[in-house]
């Protein structure tokens, strides 16, 4: 009998060339890895495989050398142990399909529309560990073969194409550098270990017996990998050789976590609940797992007990919040603006019926608040507006304070309100446009019944040079690979993910080099030049846009991620809005760059573009100016 990795034959016993040897290929019934027919070995299963299977006190959540024909379901809901496929809206398509052939699954995608081969761990409360490997077929650039997700169906980690190597990302952000390159040659095999430790949430990885990544996930519970195939045609993952185990909590460790997380839910005793109804579901919830914990005996009769307590919990902490909000905000308060009241309710009420998570409550509740909040009850609306106008010495109103009367205006208050002209600031506020008596601030409206409005005047001064300070980016220190994380570049501008530095695309003359925000719209982790400021400043930037991005603008954030009140904006020194950044209509656009200058007040902002695109040749920020 002759073997090879392919088939097995017998040779003919007679000196005949018409008599033909008969051939056949392996046959693997039992999966063994061990052809049934001649007893081919298909070669020593990996170490880690093996060593992962005989460790002592785990749970075997997948375990197939050749994974078995037909064994492969339609994927549905993380949370039930096993190996799945999942097809987005291509479905089965000829050319797009997973299939198990020969103990190995094959992700095809020849006609756009990924194909995932799901595995999934079905809840971890210890540790999990697996090992897997996958071949590439027609390998590329920009694609995450290999997606880890939480329970939350959140991808928080992934293996990815780039740049000619397999790095990784997470929560969907760029690649970072893997602790050894490993380049993604076409047909190249990957033999993948991961570990998963639930009680210091670190997932840590080697690939070929190499070191590759070890990251703290931060994810609420772990449930399994997707392995794709891509959705821009031609990409194939083979996948062979997989197991996973999960090494569970001891009972009785688990058991005392649990029975704390209960304690530490219910309300301290001088915080009982307001609400009759929220009261009595909560009592009769910890009474339940009470006698449940008192008589489980495994993993899965602790959990199931406590997953019942947290349903019922939530539901009690929904009666519970919707009690307190409609006791600081009592309906019969609200006429004048009744409408609006009923709609900032019935909002409520949608947000809560859909809510499922205690994040997902207190955000509903922190929402209704903001909303009400700022409707006026019966009380308040009744009470006198009154009205702090400001003039220059033109006459010419640049600035206004509302308040109820009660309230008192300062001259902080004011300022606060006016945009000083370019290297000028207030000096103070006078009651007439001669500026010769200063108004009598800070203002008290207590006692004014009917609607009022003051007028003041203001009085600008030159600010001396001395007083100002200007921090300059210099460009050349920006990095020309993308940043993974927030980088401090020199103790005034900080720059985050997808920032990087480039040979100028744009501006041929004056500028060499830029800085690119292209990684789209900027926020407070990506994309975006960071500085902080202790008093007003005037900020300068030289910019413009990709030459495919024509409709790019500047963007300015605050410190919450939210669009920071920005004054006294000019284009080339004239008085306007963000507009469109100009872009290079061919390589030999000369000077297409525009200035901008704006003032921004004390704070820390986040600076960059309103989505991709947007490129910086120079930004200065001048404090006190």
């Amino acid at each position: 009998m002759n073997t090879d990795k392919n088939e097995h034959w017998k040779e003919c016993d007679f000196d005949l060339e018409e008599q033909a040897g008969t051939r056949g290929a392996h046959v693997d019934a039992n999966h063994d890895n061990t052809c049934d027919d001649c007893g081919y070995n298909g070669g020593a299963l990996p170490e880690a495989y093996t060593t992962l299977l005989g460790k002592e006190g785990t749970e075997a959540v997948v375990a197939d050398t050749f994974l078995k024909s037909g064994a492969l379901t339609t994927f549905g809901k993380w949370g039930t142990a096993g190996v799945y496929t999942a097809h987005n809206s291509k479905g089965t398509d000829e050319g797009n399909y997973s299939e198990v052939k020969d103990g190995i699954v094959k992700m095809t995608d020849s006609t756009g529309g990924a194909t995932h081969t799901v595995i999934d761990f079905g809840g971890v409360i210890g540790t999990i560990e697996g090992y897997f490997e996958m071949t590439f077929e027609n390998a590329a650039n920009s694609w995450t073969p290999v997606q880890f997700y939480s329970t939350a169906d959140k991808e928080f980690f992934g293996l990815r194409t780039d740049g000619g190597s397999i790095k990784y990302r997470l929560d969907g952000g760029s690649p970072v550098a893997a602790a050894t390159d490993i380049a993604p040659a076409d047909l190249t095999k990957y033999a993948v270990y991961f570990k998963y430790d639930r009680a210091n949430n670190k997932l840590t990885m080697t690939i070929n017996d190499k070191a590759f990544a070890e990251v703290s996930v931060n994810v609420e519970g772990v449930a399994g990998f997707k392995l794709v195939s891509s959705d821009s045609n031609g990409r194939i993952i083979n996948l062979d050789n997989l197991v996973v185990v999960n090494t569970p909590v001891a009972f009785a460790d688990y058991k005392a976590e649990l029975d704390a997380k209960v304690t530490s839910m219910m309300p301290p005793a001088d915080n009982q609940y307001t609400s009759a109804e929220a009261k009595a579901k909560l009592g009769a919830a910890l009474a339940a797992y009470n006698t449940a914990s008192a008589a489980a005996t495994t993993n899965a009769q602790i959990k199931a007990a406590y997953d019942t307590f947290e349903t019922e919990y939530v539901g009690a902490v929904k009666l519970e919040v919707k009690a307190q909000l409609l006791l600081a905000y009592p309906a019969n308060k609200y006429n004048t603006n009744k409408a609006d009241y009923d709609k900032a309710i019935a909002d409520f009420d949608s947000a809560l019926e859909k809510a499922s998570s205690m994040q997902a409550v207190q955000k509903a509740m922190e929402d209704a608040q903001k909303v009400l909040g700022a409707i006026e009850d019966d009380t308040h609306a009744a009470i006198a507006n009154i009205t702090v106008e400001v003039k220059n010495a033109e006459g010419i109103t640049v600035g206004s304070v509302t308040v109820k009367a009660g309230t008192t205006v300062t001259a902080d208050d004011l300022k606060t309100e006016i945009s000083a002209p370019t290297g000028k600031r207030v000096e103070g506020f006078y009651t007439e446009a001669a500026c010769t008596t200063a108004a009598e601030l800070p203002l008290d409206t207590t006692g004014e019944a009917v609607d009022k409005t003051y007028t003041y005047y203001v009085k600008f001064e030159d600010i001396p040079a001395s007083e100002i300070v200007t921090h300059t980016l210099d460009v050349t220190a920006v990095s020309a690979t993308a940043y993974t994380a927030e980088t401090d570049l020199d103790g005034f501008f900080s720059v985050n993910n997808k920032v990087k530095q480039e040979s100028a695309k744009m501006n041929s003359g004056t500028y060499t080099k830029q800085v690119s925000l292209t990684g789209g719209k900027a926020d407070m982790s990506n994309n975006a030049i960071k500085f902080t400021i202790t008093k007003s400043a005037v900020v300068t930037v030289v910019a413009g846009a990709k030459s495919d991005k024509s409709t790019v603008k500047l963007s300015v954030l605050d410190s919450k991620g939210a669009a920071a009140t920005v004054t006294d904006i000019k284009l080339n020194g004239t008085a306007s809005e963000f507009q469109n950044l100009p872009v290079a209509t061919s390589d030999k656009t000369a000077e297409i760059a525009v200035t901008y200058t704006f003032r921004l007040e004390a704070g820390t902002y986040y600076f960059g573009g309103n989505g991709g695109g947007a490129y910086i040749f120079a930004l200065s920020v001048a404090e006190g100016a």
